[in-house]
C-alpha cells in the first residue's frame, strides 16, 4: 500500500442555497522546501493509493463519499 492516506472526515455543513462545506483533517508536513525527490515520492504514493482501489481494494462506504459525481455533473 502507499505511504499516504485520506484525511479524516470531520463533518459536513449544508446550507439552504445548496452549497456545502466538507470538513477534513488538517494535514501538514515537516519540510520547509520540497526537493525533486520529495515530489517524486509523493507522486508515486498518490499513484499507489489510487491504483489500490482500481486493483480491487474495497472502496470505503461512507455516505459522503461519491463515486459518480463527475458523471452527474456533466449530464
Amino acid at each position: 500500500m502507499s505511504g499516504i492516506a485520506a484525511p479524516r472526515h470531520l463533518g459536513i455543513s449544508e446550507f439552504r442555497d445548496g452549497t456545502c462545506w466538507l470538513w477534513l483533517e488538517d494535514i501538514r508536513d515537516d519540510l520547509e522546501q520540497w526537493t525533486l525527490e520529495d515530489f517524486g515520492r509523493v507522486a508515486r504514493d498518490i499513484g499507489r493509493f489510487n491504483g489500490a482501489y482500481f486493483a480491487g481494494t474495497p472502496r470505503p462506504q461512507y455516505l459522503w463519499l461519491s463515486s459518480n459525481w463527475i458523471r452527474s455533473y456533466v449530464t
